[in-house]
Parts: structure tokens; C-alpha cells; sequence
């Protein structure tokens, strides 16, 4: 079983513009910390406002080297011509006051990347009251008076790409967020409203969900399309970029649980093997799925992301890649899970890297926060360096009171606990836990052992008193043989005495130990 550390709240104050205090729940010894610094509180300045129903990372507006944030809210009670936007300026103590107001942005407000070459990123929405796409040029400039504007185009926001090469990015546009045909628009200096591409398709809501992303890792970008509905068969249809584009889907991944592509999440390089990776949501209390990319990707989910200790895997939920908040190298993944009818309000980290898994390695409540905190989970966001420590930060909306909040986490640089460890990807018959060598041993010694299914193994050192000395591993592994090495240090660093001690392998389904003797 993992191991989790509990522990309670530490409130410090820093400044009276910035709130700073230390979040106390439950974390594995991967995640290194135990407890995540809360170092911003963002509000809205109206009154009886929820702000924070969308996250927007918006990239540095402001050129001075720290990421920004666009928090959408809207007015309890008002229409949607009181939906708004508010750009928060990132810095080293950021304040809650917001720099830029923006009226009529609504939830499906996006960032779409740099479109225009001038080294800030750009944004696309639907808008309110008289819906209608429009683009958003980023910068010193940016405003709330539209670019250039889609007639008739009813689409959530999706980052744009290059699909066919030329150097120009396209934007892939559905007529309706109730799906329909999805437009592709070449983006370039003549700003025409006329589509590069269109791709028909009659399958219920195709087209309500988009993502780009190098799914394939070819080095073109490629986007994917989902159509769901409890009348079709749900699926997500992959149209891979390069010199030959076209609008015929390259990969289909179907499904039989209800509303799956409800969300398409890219995620940079989860698993550390140099291509990115995507997830894909459905509505059902079912398995959420982190798919790994790259050439040879396919239609079964690598790694869940909604699975508890115990196997059962929570509903509904709200995800995002979430960037490298412990700063190791490889992206992380946060996941916020709210219903609100029976209070459950929390979110999830998951730690990228070759030994990443499903079970979560932080995980957060309602009740490890101060506050009521209704809500918290209903959206999360990666909102790169909001603080200016070259470390990735995320961002959780939550509603303590009749008004919305926006809480920011400051990443940290990670300290993993776990040892290196030799993997061998045979497929043994069943679990074996095998004699130490050499034994007795001086300084070091090597402990061997397989597993016959994917499992969370810990494999942890005690004394003859029972007190354990050392955790060795601490992890969900695939099928096969390891072989880790212990050099005769306690979990400080420091050399244990001579004696014996017993070294034990546990999961799930197994308990076994055996002796072992150090002789100095």
C-alpha cells in the first residue's frame, strides 16, 4: 500500500498583498514534500462574483519573464453579460488584485498560443451576450476588442498548430460547442475568415471537443476530435499533421462508456520517453486514461488517473497537464474531483517520470484547507511560473463563501526517496522474493525479486526491534524481474551499525522478509 503522510495546517503570513500559508494532506515519499505553499489567494473585486469557473494560462503579458494568469468569473444571479475576465500579473510575492479586467469572456475563453509571432500568447472564446468566436492578440495591447472574428462559429477554444508544415499555424474551429464540422483556418497576416480544411462528419457532437498536441511524435502537430453521446458509439479520432495533410482521421480510439472524449487533455512527456502524451475523460465512474504517445501509440490506456488505492475509480473530474511543479524533468498531471450534493471537494497530483503511476503522490481536500471550500477541484490548472523560481506553479478554483476564489501552489524542487533499481521485463510465473548477496555483507548488498502482474510494491528495510531503517521502494511496477541495492544507510544518509536486519516485499496480494546480516 502507498504510503501517505498526514499531517496538519501551518498558516504564515507574509505580506498583506500576498497570502503565503502551507498546505498540509496526504503525500507519498515520492513527491519528496509535505506540504504545498499556497502563495496566492486571487479574488474579485465585485462582490458576489465566482471567479475562477475557468483558468486560463496566459503566458508572460507583460514581458517580464513571469507567467501570468486569466481567472473567468461571473456574477451570482446575472446573465451572461456579466461574464468576465481578469488577467493577474505573476511576480515574486504576486497580489490578488487583478491588472487587466476583460467583460463578456465566458468559460470557453482559451489560450491558443503564439498566432501572431510577436512572442506572446494569444487567446480565442466564445463571447456574451451575442455569442460569436473571436481572437485575442496577447501583449501590451491586449484588450477586450476582438482581432478577428468568426461569424456564425459557436467552438470551444483549442490551441492552434502547424498541420500541413508551411510554418503557418492553423486554428481548428467546430461550428457549434454542441459539435458539428470543424473548420480549419490558416492564421497568417491576411486574417481571412475562410477555412484551410473542413472536416464533415455526421456522428452525434463530433466536433464538441478538440485538442493539438504531436500525438504521433513526427515533429508536425496533429489534433483529435471527439464525438460523444449515449446514442452512438463514442469516439476520438486522431488527423495526423505533415507535408501531406488531409482530412481523413489517421486513428480511431472507440468506446463503450458514455461521454467518453468529454475532455482531451495533452500532456508534454508524462513517462519521460521523449514524446508527449494525451488523456482522455468520460462521464462515467469508469477509467480515466493517460495515453502514452509517439509512433507506435494505441487505444489502451496506459496509465489510469482517477483510481484509488482500493481499485475503485472516482467519477467525473476536471484535468490538466500541470507542467513540472517538483522540477525533476517530466510532467506532472493534476486532476480536480468535485459533487458538490454529497461535499466532496479535492484534487489530485500525479508525478510524471518513468516510474510514474496511477495512484496519486499528493492529494488534497476541502478539509485541509482553512475555510469552508466548497468547489475546490471544480477547475484546475498548470500555470507555469507564476512566482519567478523557474519552477512550474498550478492553480485550483474553490468557493469558501457565497464569492469564488483562485488558489495558487507554488512548485517545489523534488527529493525523491526511492533508490535506483535494475528492471528486466520477463513475465514470472509468481511472486519471489530472493536471498540477499553477498550475505553477510560490506558496505552494500544486492536484494532480487519478481512480480507476476502490475502491482504497488514496497520493498523497505527493518531492524530485529521491527523499527524500519529505510524505504527502498515505494511504487507502482510492471510485470518482471528487479534488482536493487542497498548500501547500508538508514532513511538520514547515515552508515546503520553491524547486526542483522530483515529486508521485506509488500504489495496488495503478498507480505514476505527475509534475514540478512551486516558485518563491518
Amino acid at each position: 500500500m502507498r504510503l501517505y503522510i498526514k499531517t496538519f495546517i501551518l498558516v504564515i503570513i507574509f505580506s498583506a498583498s500576498a497570502s503565503a500559508d502551507w498546505i498540509k494532506g496526504s503525500f507519498t515519499p515520492e513527491a519528496g514534500i509535505d506540504s504545498l505553499e499556497r502563495i496566492a489567494i486571487l479574488t474579485d473585486p465585485v462582490d458576489s462574483s465566482n471567479i475562477g469557473i475557468k483558468i486560463v494560462p496566459a503566458g508572460d503579458q507583460n514581458s517580464d519573464g513571469i507567467d501570468d494568469v486569466i481567472c473567468i468569473r461571473s456574477r451570482l444571479g446575472f446573465s451572461a453579460i456579466d461574464w468576465y475576465g481578469y488577467l493577474f500579473y505573476g511576480g515574486v510575492i504576486p497580489d490578488s488584485i487583478p491588472d487587466k479586467q476583460f467583460p463578456r469572456f465566458t468559460t470557453l475563453f482559451g489560450n491558443i498560443g503564439d498566432i501572431n509571432n510577436d512572442g506572446v500568447d494569444d487567446f480565442s472564446g466564445l463571447t456574451a451576450p451575442i455569442p460569436q468566436f473571436e481572437l485575442y492578440f496577447g501583449g501590451s495591447n491586449f484588450s477586450d476588442s476582438s482581432d478577428l472574428t468568426f461569424e456564425n462559429m459557436l467552438s470551444q477554444s483549442t490551441r492552434a498548430g502547424d498541420f500541413n508544415g508551411d510554418g503557418i499555424l492553423e486554428l481548428p474551429i467546430s461550428r457549434s460547442i454542441n459539435g458539428d464540422f470543424v473548420n480549419i483556418y490558416r492564421i497568417d497576416s491576411l486574417r481571412d475568415t475562410i477555412p484551410e480544411y473542413v472536416i464533415p462528419d455526421t456522428a452525434t457532437n463530433f466536433g464538441q471537443n478538440l485538442s493539438v498536441s504531436d500525438f504521433n511524435g513526427d515533429g508536425f502537430d496533429d489534433f483529435a476530435v471527439a464525438s460523444y453521446s449515449n446514442i452512438d458509439t463514442p469516439f476520438v479520432k486522431f488527423y495526423f499533421g505533415g507535408l501531406d495533410f488531409d482530412t481523413i482521421p489517421d486513428f480511431i480510439i472507440k468506446s463503450t462508456v458514455p461521454q467518453f472524449g468529454a475532455q482531451i487533455v495533452p500532456v508534454k512527456d508524462f513517462n519521460g520517453d521523449g514524446y508527449s502524451d494525451f488523456i482522455i475523460i468520460n462521464g462515467a465512474e469508469q477509467r480515466h486514461g493517460l495515453y502514452f504517445g509517439g509512433p507506435l501509440f494505441d487505444s489502451i490506456i496506459d496509465i489510469p488517473i482517477n483510481r484509488l488505492a482500493n481499485n475503485v475509480y472516482f467519477g467525473s473530474l476536471i484535468c490538466d497537464d500541470a507542467g513540472d511543479i517538483n522540477n525533476d524533468g517530466y510532467s506532472d498531471i493534476i486532476v480536480g474531483y468535485t459533487i458538490i450534493s454529497q461535499s466532496v471537494n479535492e484534487f489530485f497530483i500525479y508525478l510524471g517520470g518513468p516510474n510514474g503511476d496511477s495512484l496519486a503522490d499528493i492529494h488534497i481536500t476541502s478539509l485541509d484547507v482553512p475555510g469552508n471550500n466548497s468547489e475546490m477541484g471544480s477547475e484546475v490548472s498548470g500555470i507555469g511560473d507564476f512566482n519567478g523560481d523557474v519552477i512550474d506553479d498550478i492553480a485550483v478554483h474553490a468557493r469558501p463563501a457565497l464569492e469564488g476564489e483562485v488558489y495558487i501552489f507554488a512548485g517545489w524542487n523534488s527529493n525523491p526517496t526511492d533508490v535506483a533499481y535494475e528492471y528486466e521485463p520477463n513475465l514470472p510465473d509468481n511472486f519471489d522474493l530472493s536471498q540477499n548477496y553477498p550475505n553477510p555483507f560490506n558496505p552494500s548488498t544486492t536484494i532480487e525479486f519478481q512480480i507476476p502482474k502490475r502491482d504497488r510494491v514496497s520493498l523497505s528495510i527493518y531492524n530485529t526491534l521491527g523499527q524500519k531503517i529505510r524505504t527502498l521502494l515505494n511504487k507502482e511496477l510492471s510485470v518482471g524481474s528487479y534488482r536493487v541495492e542497498w548500501d547500508g544507510k538508514n532513511e538520514g544518509g547515515q552508515e546503520v551499525a553491524s547486526g542483522v536486519y530483515l529486508y521485506k516485499l509488500e504489495s496488495d496480494l503478498i507480505s514476505v522478509s527475509k534475514k540478512m546480516m551486516l558485518l563491518k
